[in-house]
């Protein structure tokens, strides 16, 4: 390690969420340079997976309403019961059943936590890593969640989560709200 890996090391850690643009533009280096030196320190295992992270109490892309408090009693319980144990894996595209399939699982989540009004995730890549990866850097893919659970409209004609149990994640196209 260089002290160019450094200097993204210490970018990363200031604020995670920092696309390989912004961090090109913020070191004098092209994207592709960022890109592949992330890519390195993720294969000696220095950074450890790919943070995502979702905002509470606002509509989603489905234009469900997810409130702090549901939101963060749901990820307790999914830590609990699937982070945790080594349980929580996720498949590439929407989920079909509340449950992941094993034959399309593409990412393990390694940590999830709430804070303030945001959910924040740390995949570790371990199916189609190429392909999963690719779609990550360009932006293009989101996370999504699948559980059971209430909804019900707000005064204002929201669909608002009342209660829920996450049972499993999907990454899927930023335009897919189905």
């Amino acid at each position: 390690m260089d002290k160019i890996d450094e200097k993204i090391l210490k970018n990363l850690l200031v604020d995670a969420r920092l696309s390989a643009r912004q961090l090109s533009l913020k070191l004098g280096l092209s994207t592709v340079t960022v890109l592949s030196r992330i890519k390195k320190l993720e294969k000696e295992k220095i950074i450890k997976g790919v943070l995502f992270n979702l905002k509470a109490d606002e509509p989603n892309a489905n234009g469900i309403i997810y409130s702090k408090d549901i939101l963060g009693k749901a990820i307790k319980k999914y830590n609990e019961n699937y982070v945790k144990n080594g349980r929580a894996l996720g498949e590439l595209g929407r989920p079909k059943n509340t449950m992941p399939d094993v034959h399309n699982i593409a990412f393990k989540v390694n940590e999830i936590e709430f804070e303030d009004d945001h959910w924040n995730a740390v995949i570790e890549i371990i199916a189609k890593r190429k392909l999963v990866q690719e779609l990550i850097e360009h932006n293009e893919y989101r996370m999504v969640t699948m559980g059971v659970g209430e909804i019900s409209k707000d005064e204002d004609g929201n669909n608002v989560v009342k209660e829920m149990k996450i049972t499993g994640v999907g990454i899927v196209p930023k335009d897919n709200c189905a």
